[in-house]
């Protein structure tokens, strides 16, 4: 195998196996950060256990209370989104810095939050969903789901190289006197 062969599985394995643990890292994050904020509103805790299993089950999960099928449904939805967005993000991220992977992720989290918001739950016909969850918590929860999967990735993150430009702060110029 080529050196640049051998790079290149390095970095796309880094980027997946990194990914995905910190994509659960992320999911757990954020899906306990939401029970403690329903259940200090005095909401129904396991709706946000059951509330990915939307699109399969429809309204059998906003009923209040314990049921199994769609806890377990919405969990393994929910991670295997969870997991499919810090892949997405670690693609993205791989070979920033440590703090710019940790900031990257602050914004990816809202990113997320966008796309779950106004693209996936309409897509997944979850329009009634999205519009009884409250924007502030939301934002909260996301953003904190992003800097989680930002600081589980760091352990996997490589710094790469990039170009410097000859505008670039601290590039030095030889001259031919």
């Amino acid at each position: 195998m080529s050196e640049v062969a051998a790079m290149t599985h390095t970095r796309r394995r880094l980027i997946l196996r990194g990914g995905a643990i910190a994509g659960v890292v992320g999911g757990v994050v954020v899906s306990l950060l939401a029970a403690v904020t329903n259940a200090l509103r005095g909401q129904d805790v396991w709706r946000v256990f059951k509330v990915a299993a939307y699109p399969f089950l429809h309204q059998r999960v906003t009923s209040p209370g314990f049921d199994a099928v769609p806890i377990a449904l919405g969990l393994v939805d929910h991670f295997a989104v969870s997991i499919i967005c810090g892949i997405l993000f670690a693609d993205l991220a791989f070979g920033l810095s440590r703090w710019a992977t940790v900031g990257f992720g602050a914004v990816w989290g809202l990113l997320v939050l966008f796309a779950m918001t106004y693209l996936v739950l309409p897509m997944a016909g979850a329009v009634r969903l999205e519009d009884q969850m409250a924007i502030g918590p939301m934002v909260v929860e996301h953003v904190m789901f992003g800097i989680a999967v930002g600081l589980a990735f760091v352990p996997f993150q490589r710094l790469e190289a990039r170009p410097t430009h000859r505008w670039a702060p601290g590039r030095r110029e030889s001259r031919m006197a």
